[in-house]
């Protein structure tokens, strides 16, 4: 069965679900950006912020973008 998210053809075991239902493998870019944003929820508001800031300088403005939203989101749903 194919990632839902990259395509790569997985082990039963590499599956993980995200937080909007999809299941994708332990490989999928999805995957490592919602795990990314589940630690950077975790940390304390200052401390998140300064690591946003300094991705800011490492990632491409549409990548912390995605990221952004993605941390609302979870942080609504409350789920990190």
């Amino acid at each position: 069965m194919p990632c839902l998210g990259c395509n790569r053809l997985e082990i039963p075991e590499e599956h993980r679900a995200l937080h909007d239902g999809r299941v994708v493998c332990s490989y999928c870019p999805a995957y490592a950006q919602e795990c990314l944003a589940r630690e950077l929820l975790k940390m304390p508001l200052k401390e998140r912020r300064e690591r946003l800031e300094a991705f800011s300088e490492k990632m491409a403005p549409s990548a912390l973008s995605s990221l952004k939203e993605l941390l609302k989101t979870l942080h609504a749903k409350g789920r990190a």
